[in-house]
């Protein structure tokens, strides 16, 4: 470094920097992403075609007790058969009737609540409404929420 600053140059380093070390470093360099490249093909080539992977999990649930009318093997086995079997995962779905209902008598609440006026609302009822409506409000919005993500969870569980 001093050298250099001082414009100093030794020319036997400086040909054994650019006719030695540079190349050799990027001839290695080339290797190395070369021979990773191909090991990791012949890992996942290996991973994919000589074992069988069914055959390992369902081992490794013998192995841990797992019943076979668990929730757990019973998913596994609907995606091992290709989802031949039943869903073990639809009873999480809740029918989208039931939704339309819940937001039906939401939006219904929400309704009622346009049409009178608040002070109307707090005599009848003997008490401050306000939260009440609010929390409707945000419960009608969840609803959607929770209605679209349980469509996308539906989605990403199912084969088809």
């Amino acid at each position: 470094a001093f050298m250099s600053k001082q414009n100093v140059a030794f020319f036997p380093f400086h040909c054994m920097l650019s006719y030695l070390i540079v190349p050799a470093f990027s001839i290695v360099l080339v290797l190395a992403i070369t021979s990773s490249s191909i090991f990791g093909v012949a890992s996942v080539m290996n991973a994919d075609f000589c074992h069988q992977g069914e055959v390992i999990m369902l081992e490794i649930f013998d192995h841990r007790g797992i019943d076979p009318q668990d929730m757990i093997y019973q998913t596994f086995m609907y995606y091992a058969d290709q989802c031949s079997t039943v869903n073990p995962l639809s009873m999480f779905a809740p029918d989208e009737q039931e939704f339309l209902a819940t937001f039906d008598k939401v939006s219904t609440i929400i309704s009622l609540s346009d049409n009178y006026n608040s002070t109307y609302l707090n005599y009848e009822c003997g008490a401050d409404v306000a939260p009440v409506l609010a929390a409707v409000d945000i419960l009608a919005d969840n609803l959607g929420e929770l209605s679209s993500s349980v469509r996308r969870v539906e989605a990403l569980t199912s084969c088809f």
